[in-house]
């Protein structure tokens, strides 16, 4: 696997986690750009359920996915969750519903893509790290809302990278600006996640491409030569290593 999978590969992971594609007639997941059919459904009672959450949405068309997000240590749910529709336009009627109640209780509606904005990617995370310690560290920075942790299939451990949702955009970008950040004695890779549909592969020609972090580089025939995160490097220091 060179640089470049192992980066698309840990943001993969994380469009996993949050229902990043649906099965087409094949069995074989589809990553067209479900951010325009996904909404952020906040403030929602701790016992509602993702079946409660289908059946409510479906009023508005055929809903893929609801997925209420639970916290980690305590099972409970964080009372939010991401609802995503089959199609554009009826993610877009649900938008336009924003008064709605869900078990007697108000919700907040709104895009799901403008969450993409307050996400913040972290590499080479301490293996002894916990999530209270993660989000304590960046909540210096503004209020952590959600934190996306993958954990590996067989050691059921904790990967070590990350992904910090804050509670608004300027918390990601002050947190960003500092690309190094000192937790547990180690140094860790700090920056704005770019969501995959804004992702740019190297192309030909000498053409500018678009760095994983969202960050131009010069293209394969530039003066500049490109560099691209694997995830295994964090383990041995600097992610873009040779």
């Amino acid at each position: 696997m060179n640089q470049q999978e192992g980066y698309n590969n840990a943001q993969d992971n994380h469009a996993h986690m949050n229902g990043g594609g649906i099965q087409n007639g094949d069995g074989q997941i589809s990553r067209g750009k479900n951010e325009d059919r996904k909404i952020f459904v906040g403030g929602i009672d701790y016992t509602v359920q993702d079946e409660e959450l289908k059946q409510h949405f479906s009023k508005f068309g055929e809903v893929v996915s609801a997925n209420v997000k639970f916290d980690r240590t305590s099972g409970r749910s964080r009372g939010f969750a991401f609802v995503e529709f089959a199609k554009v336009e009826d993610c877009q009627r649900a938008l336009q519903n924003r008064d709605q109640q869900i078990k007697n209780k108000t919700v907040e509606i709104k895009a799901a893509k403008s969450h993409e904005k307050k996400k913040v990617f972290i590499g080479g995370i301490p293996s002894d790290l916990t999530e209270e310690e993660l989000r304590n560290h960046f909540n210096q920075y503004g209020k952590v809302e959600e934190i996306e942790w993958p954990t590996d299939k067989n050691t059921k451990q904790h990967r070590n990278f990350a992904f910090i949702i804050f509670e608004d955009e300027s918390s990601a970008d002050a947190a960003s600006q500092l690309q190094k950040h000192t937790i547990h004695d180690r140094e860790c890779d700090v920056k704005k996640a770019v969501p995959r549909s804004r992702r740019v592969f190297p192309g030909q020609n000498g053409l500018m491409q678009m760095h994983p972090f969202g960050q131009q580089m010069a293209g394969m025939g530039g003066p500049q030569q490109q560099q691209w995160f694997n995830p295994s490097q964090w383990q041995m220091g600097n992610p873009l290593s040779k």
